[in-house]
């Protein structure tokens, strides 16, 4: 096959054409001079062809057209990001830019708007952006935010929160707090909010580890003051949290 050639003489290792072809065989399957143009655009944002996101970053350009690329870059860059910080993020997690432009936007809305990040935070850490906003991100955001409010945590990195495993995310911000913090795990949390504002209902899904019978869910109830600058509200967002209510099932 021409765009198999194409990849050794390039210098991909055959054990990771091998497994390309496995997990994303359509990739290959596009035309060769399509498929060729694709290389080079790969080559030129620095990917190196001996290493694996090489060709993720093919399935990435195979997966949409210029326009789409085009759209997404420019979802990024309404959030302050550099074209060289999304292209270096693309570097580093191809599934970067394959996130659709409204789950791009969503995401940079509650992280920048509702959460105080810097919209840098996505390009550093893209791996964010492979993650589900409502089964994962908010739900964690939500407890780390009560514990920061609460001064049981000063310190903590977003990406190292979302990226460990349900099981080490209980473990280190639920269960150790459960003494000091009554209510985190079972029961219901108030966090006092600005009275005569809008509310806005959010369901997430619950956090677990399979096999301990534990599960936790909650209903966030939110409270949007527009008017409200962003230092006024109690986690420095014109997003202010209300009840958290977390119970066992």
């Amino acid at each position: 096959m021409v765009n198999i050639e194409m990849l050794r003489d390039e210098g991909v290792p055959q054990s990771n054409i091998s497994k390309f072809l496995i997990n994303h065989s359509r990739a290959l399957t596009i035309a060769t001079s399509k498929f060729e143009e694709n290389v080079q655009r790969i080559k030129g944002m620095g990917f190196d062809p001996s290493v694996t996101t090489f060709l993720l970053g093919l399935n990435g350009l195979a997966a949409m057209n210029k326009s789409t690329w085009e759209t997404k870059l420019n979802a990024y860059k309404k959030w302050n990001c550099a074209e060289e910080e999304i292209q270096n993020a693309f570097k580093k997690q191809p599934r970067f830019m394959l996130a659709s432009v409204k789950k791009i936007m969503s995401m940079m809305d509650y992280l920048v708007n509702q959460m105080g990040y810097n919209s840098s935070l996505t390009a550093k850490c893209p791996v964010i952006l492979c993650f589900s906003l409502e089964k994962r991100i908010i739900p964690r955001c939500v407890v780390i935010q009560l514990l920061v409010s609460l001064g049981q945590v000063k310190e903590h990195y977003l990406s190292t929160v979302l990226m460990i495993s349900e099981k080490s995310f209980l473990e280190k911000y639920v269960y150790k707090y459960e003494a000091e913090v009554p209510g985190l795990l079972k029961g219901q949390s108030c966090v006092q909010t600005k009275p005569g504002v809008p509310q806005k209902y959010i369901r997430f899904s619950s956090l677990g580890t399979k096999g301990s019978g534990v599960r936790i869910a909650g209903f966030i109830c939110w409270y949007l003051s527009p008017c409200c600058s962003s230092s006024e509200n109690l986690f420095g967002s014109s997003w202010s949290y209300g009840i958290i209510h977390l119970f066992n099932e």
